[in-house]
């Protein structure tokens, strides 16, 4: 069993399109969640891209949730980690990342996220997007309106054709990982032991989680938000 993460943007097909490809692995799914920003139409095409999910897979209805940002885009320092915090209080280590939809600095704080879990990350690489594209774009308004079902209450053919393309219009890579959960506890223990190796105090250093002063080594602001991810969410 295996929960879904998707970063959510203007192009929802490529939610369900992964979505698609881990069922057809015969992967079982407990969970799928939209991460989508303050963004009017992004907020409404992710609720879209619910309803049609549970149109296409009933078994899918109850399990789907939209994480909502407050904010169009991570602007600030404090905002990529108010990203992590969002995901990593739904998301574990048996989640899947689609990291192809939305803006790039999202989709980077997902990663950052994903690499906290030691979980697994994809993309979703389309060849033939541009005629995709045009094709949404054709329905794009029904789309927004609601105007999903036919006379039946079933899922629209022409909707169900381009968020459920047939498995070889798409490729699905994965990511590596690093497993950032490994590296922390293993930095969390060298502070306990009072030595950290002077090549991970440089790194440190130059990525701006601590200061030197004297002999002594303090966190930086960014150094304690990073800190309190990990003890709320890692260390336990």
């Amino acid at each position: 069993m295996v929960k879904v993460l998707c970063t959510m943007g203007y192009s929802p097909m490529i939610a369900t399109e992964f979505i698609e490809y881990i069922i057809n692995r015969k992967t079982k799914i407990n969970g799928i969640f939209l991460l989508t920003t303050s963004e009017k139409d992004v907020i409404t095409l992710s609720n879209r891209t619910k309803e049609i999910l549970g149109l296409k897979y009933k078994f899918l209805r109850n399990k789907i949730d939209i994480i909502k940002l407050e904010f169009r885009d991570a602007i600030r320092y404090e905002d990529f980690y108010e990203v992590v915090e969002k995901i990593i209080e739904k998301a574990d280590k048996n989640t899947y990342f689609n990291l192809a939809g939305g803006r790039k600095n999202i989709t980077i704080a997902a990663y950052i996220a994903a690499c906290l879990l030691g979980a697994r990350a994809y993309h979703v690489i389309m060849p033939d997007i541009k005629s995709i594209n045009i094709e949404f774009e054709r329905l794009k308004e029904d789309i927004l309106r609601g105007n999903i079902t036919d006379e039946n209450g079933k899922l629209r053919k022409d909707i169900e054709s381009i968020f459920f393309p047939p498995l070889n219009r798409f490729e699905v890579i994965e990511i590596p990982v690093i497993p950032i959960r490994l590296l922390s506890i293993l930095i969390r223990e060298t502070f306990r032991e009072n030595y950290i190796h002077p090549l991970l105090i440089e790194d440190l250093k130059r990525l701006g989680y601590i200061q030197i002063v004297g002999n002594r080594i303090h966190l930086t602001n960014e150094g304690k938000l990073l800190h309190e991810i990990l003890e709320k969410y890692i260390y336990k």
